[in-house]
């Protein structure tokens, strides 16, 4: 995948996981959520799932938990008349986070730069630093699969 590419399916991803940023948790989890919502019991679903009662008490606590398998919860979803809906919704933008990244490694590459020109007797300045963390930013921003296999 191109560079611009990857930036494209970020903004992409970004604009659609936005969406999803405001899904409510539930303590007892959406089975039972949506269970008790439709008035059954948890009877009435270990019969439509045709698993005792039992079972269906440990899915919820499997999901309270986050222990339940996928597979069971979409089968309980299936049951309840849901669609599951899985994803992976980022605390900040994909942009930013890789933003943040590069800055994160310049930020480490600049402290070793300015500290071998501090033993030649070179000071530099805040301004200087800063220029310097975003030139070595941009250099990281270039190589975008290079900021994920060094660590800090």
């Amino acid at each position: 995948m191109t560079k611009a590419t990857a930036a494209l399916r970020r903004r992409q991803l970004d604009k659609i996981l936005n969406k999803c940023k405001n899904v409510p948790e539930f303590p007892h989890g959406y089975i039972r959520e949506i269970r008790d919502a439709l008035g059954m019991s948890s009877y009435q679903l270990a019969e439509l799932l045709g698993v005792d009662q039992s079972t269906v008490m440990k899915m919820e606590q499997r999901e309270q938990s986050g222990a339940i398998s996928l597979k069971n919860l979409r089968r309980a979803a299936e049951v309840l008349g849901c669609k599951l809906v899985y994803a992976l919704v980022p605390e900040t933008s994909l942009q930013q986070k890789v933003l943040d990244r590069a800055r994160s490694l310049a930020v480490a590459d600049s402290e070793s730069v300015v500290r071998s020109r501090g033993l030649e007797q070179q000071s530099t300045n805040s301004a200087e630093q800063e220029e310097l963390i975003n030139e070595l930013a941009q250099e990281w921003l270039s190589k975008p699969r290079e900021l994920w296999r060094r660590h800090e």
